[in-house]
């Protein structure tokens, strides 16, 4: 970005010249094209359009070289930066529009945002992230009530962390889902932490609410002894109750 903005910078203050305007010319064409081959999994015609619009305003450029054209180079100029940004600003507006959850949520403009959603994707073209027979529906359906009733419990609760579970891309689906703070049991890649000790002062504190086991997409994080030690502990002096998909022992029980 900074080396863009200082060659624009260098270029705009001598576009007059050849070497102003074919500088310009090649920056809006290889940016235009950049932006033809990002939207190229979108299905939307707004990609043809800003080929197009590029593609003549650095011809534009191109002939001021050989010929004057001095009225329409700064409007060339302005118009074919505009337009050869467009693939980058479309992503930009659809990843902020796009309601995303989970730990990696990725831009898509085809609807496959990963763990995220579909967004302007869906609109223009859909993609894999949608969904196209009555079964598929029916199990989304399900899983969204599941998950509905996990996110109920938890935001109901007061205490320091709502839940504890194993790993943090589960912590932060239910983080994030119901707006509570879920302890990550073993962290990102199976953390001795916390300890089964420093996890039974918690508990004995009121510090956690609920411990789930289970129906919560798992994740890294779950394999330490430490993890294990905790699940073992708690499985022996709680009752496990199942909401929706997932086991959950209440910790103030």
């Amino acid at each position: 970005a900074a080396i863009l903005g200082i060659t624009v910078s260098l270029l705009w203050r001598i576009r007059g010249t050849a070497t102003g305007s074919l500088g310009f010319a090649s920056l809006i064409a290889a940016a235009g094209i950049w932006s033809f081959s990002l939207l190229g999994d979108s299905g939307s015609s707004l990609r043809r359009v800003l080929l197009a619009v590029t593609a003549a305003s650095a011809l534009i450029l191109c002939l001021h070289a050989v010929m004057e054209l001095s009225r329409l180079v700064t409007s060339a100029v302005i118009v074919g930066m505009v337009f050869s940004l467009g693939g980058t600003a479309a992503y930009t507006v659809d990843t902020a529009l796009t309601a995303h959850s989970g730990s990696i949520p990725t831009v898509s403009m085809s609807g496959s945002g990963g763990m995220g959603g579909g967004g302007m994707g869906v609109a223009m073209g859909g993609g894999p992230g949608q969904s196209t027979t009555d079964s598929s529906t029916s199990t989304n359906s399900s899983s969204s009530s599941s998950a509905s009733s996990v996110e109920e419990l938890l935001a109901a609760t007061t205490s320091r962390w709502s839940a504890a579970v194993n790993g943090s891309q589960s912590a932060a689906t239910l983080e994030l889902s119901s707006n509570t703070s879920v302890m990550a049991i073993g962290g990102w890649s199976g953390d001795p932490t916390p300890t089964l000790a420093e996890f039974q002062a918690y508990v004995k504190a009121g510090d956690v609410s609920y411990y789930i086991s289970s129906g919560q997409g798992g994740g890294p994080g779950g394999s330490s002894s430490s993890s294990s030690a905790i699940a073992t502990w708690v499985a022996d002096n709680y009752t496990a109750t199942t909401v929706g998909n997932s086991t959950v022992y209440d910790l103030s029980s």
